[in-house]
């Protein structure tokens, strides 16, 4: 009814932000509430749904990285020694002067196949997920007490202070099928979620 009257519309405009702003005010308490049982349950389910265990005849690199450099002219570096169903199919590549000495390794059968990392420190021992349920997966293993274990709650603890700084087994990406396209889990999760928020509205008497 005022749109030629500049000082109304204003002020108008003024009323809808403050209302939104309020509006957003009163949510924030129950944000802050849900958040962080939601940031670890979706941690979780990034385990289980965002990589998936190997199969057999499977190949994958792994990647390991240490606080020394083992340049490998000069004395032997860390060596990968693979357990019963695993293999070692190439010789160590160093990167960066050793400090990153990676493998490929290829899984030979189901079970609980693991290696073994041995370097001037004491062997560390990591097992490969090898299995066709889901089951919680982490690509990523760090020493104990790391900020990245919050990551990767499925990774095994490496020695904490030792000279091996973590190891990245490349596990293949779980994909999704939605609508005809490969996505990831979350967006399948966020349409459930919709969906499941909006036929459950009424039961739960809320408002969408």
């Amino acid at each position: 009814l005022f749109q030629d009257d500049p000082v109304l519309m204003g002020r108008a405009l003024r009323a809808v932000l403050l209302a939104n702003l309020k509006y957003l005010g009163l949510n924030l308490k129950p944000f802050l509430i849900v958040f962080l049982p939601v940031f670890l349950m979706l941690i979780q389910m990034e385990t289980r749904f965002g990589y998936r265990p190997f199969l057999p005849d499977e190949s994958a690199l792994v990647r390991t990285f240490w606080r020394s450099a083992h340049p490998g002219d000069r004395e032997p570096g860390p060596t990968l020694l693979a357990g019963e169903g695993l293999s070692v199919e190439s010789p160590p590549v160093r990167i960066q002067n050793g400090r990153e000495i990676d493998w490929r390794i290829r899984v030979d059968s189901m079970g609980q196949p693991g290696f073994v990392l041995e370097s001037k420190d004491a062997p560390v021992p990591l097992q490969v997920v090898v299995s066709e349920k889901i089951v919680p997966v982490s690509p990523r293993n760090v020493q104990k007490g790391a900020v990245e274990t919050l990551w990767n709650p499925a990774g095994q603890p490496l020695p904490r202070d030792g000279d091996l700084l973590a190891v990245d087994i490349d596990y293949p990406r779980r994909d999704f099928r939605l609508f005809g396209y490969t996505v990831h889990w979350v967006w399948p999760f966020l349409v459930v979620s919709l969906l499941a928020g909006y036929l459950l509205k009424g039961v739960f008497r809320v408002q969408l």
